[in-house]
């Protein structure tokens, strides 16, 4: 009996499986681990598997790939003639390979992607977010997640087909934070931009990465429900040394915050990516601007209706550091570098993601 998961763990896997197959447009892919000879799918999505758990012949348990692979028509390929995997999708003709790291030569844990549309090689981009999922794949792993036990209660098979062939359209969320945020850390584009809005400018570090962006919003979505300190600290870092390459070391008044608004909590992750950037810095924080609290999500096609932010100042502040998490329109980081310029002579801008 191969290993089975909780709920969580194999939603989780089930997701990159999804992700991987998302990003290079294939309408297979699975999370495999080999032990000895024996191959179990950890996670899988476009395909329905149930508790399974085949021996490889063998030929094709000697066969490891280290590296990134495809295989254009696995039929020319003798030594995966008798590849589990193809047996239960024979109408497979093309795979790619994407080892997952830390495994030594009685484990091997990988992505597999069967019938990629994209072409071969994959472009760098692609291939860099292949290889981060594979690492996730490794960390949980590591972690623990998907070790063996003797439940055999697996009634949660994620997305693909069921028994009769159908659609299923349950689609298992991120729902694991460590997962979420790594995925977001790993995936999400860094690309220093200027950008502006009518006649402000600001600087943001990364962008979503087209191909999974959905993913990435959802995973930000889990990230910001409860924002953990390390996650935060390591986004202030990115700030911090980004602002070391564009100023050197200039002094800093203090560092303000976006106000929250849909997150409806005081400390949501723009207030703590701020406060935590302030101590790297060794400047004061400061709430200059009230937040207010909104039902619902954000989205663009509301921006036209927010309004400017309350000042909560008293006396003017010098050389201000504005910071938000994500800016999509642009419309409320504008609005609040407008607010603190009517008693601020110096404010300047910059977050975390920016639109594509």
């Amino acid at each position: 009996m191969g290993p089975v998961q909780t709920e969580s763990q194999l939603a989780i896997f089930n997701r990159v499986s999804r992700i991987a197959a998302s990003t290079v447009g294939a309408p297979i892919s699975f999370i495999t681990l080999r032990r000895d000879r024996q191959l179990s799918v950890l996670g899988s999505h476009g395909i329905y598997l149930r508790d399974f758990d085949e021996s490889w012949s063998a030929a094709s348990a000697l066969v490891r790939r280290e590296t990134m692979t495809y295989v254009k028509d696995v039929r020319r390929e003798l030594q995966l003639r008798d590849h589990p995997l193809l047996k239960a999708a024979p109408f497979v003709r093309s795979m790619a390979h994407i080892p997952a790291s830390g495994y030594n030569s009685e484990f091997e844990a990988a992505i597999t992607i069967l019938d990629p549309a994209a072409k071969w090689p994959f472009p760098a981009t692609m291939s860099a977010i292949l290889t981060d999922l594979a690492m996730l794949v490794g960390d949980g792993l590591s972690a623990g997640v998907g070790k063996a036990t003797n439940n055999t209660n697996n009634d949660s098979i994620g997305s693909g087909l069921n028994e009769n062939g159908d659609p299923i359209k349950v689609q298992p969320p991120i729902n694991d934070y460590n997962t979420a945020a790594k995925f977001l850390i790993s995936t999400l584009q860094e690309r220093s931009s200027i950008r502006s809005r009518k006649d402000i400018s600001f600087l943001t570090l990364r962008t979503w990465s087209k191909a999974i962006k959905a993913f990435q919003i959802e995973a930000l979505r889990i990230v910001k429900l409860n924002p953990d300190p390390e996650f935060v600290k390591l986004v202030a870092e990115e700030f911090a040394q980004q602002r070391r390459r564009l100023h050197g070391t200039p002094s800093i008044g203090c560092v303000v915050p976006v106000p929250c608004g849909h997150s409806r909590r005081d400390d949501c992750l723009s207030v703590q990516i701020a406060r935590s950037l302030a101590e790297v810095l060794g400047v004061p924080f400061v709430q200059a601007l009230a937040n207010d609290p909104k039902p619902g999500s954000s989205h663009p096609s509301k921006s036209a209706t927010l309004k400017p932010p309350k000042l909560l100042l008293r006396n003017p502040l010098d050389t201000v550091l504005l910071v938000d998490d994500v800016v999509t329109s642009g419309r409320h980081i504008e609005l609040s570098i407008k607010k603190l310029r009517e008693t601020c002579e110096n404010v300047s801008a910059i977050a975390w993601i920016g639109a594509n």
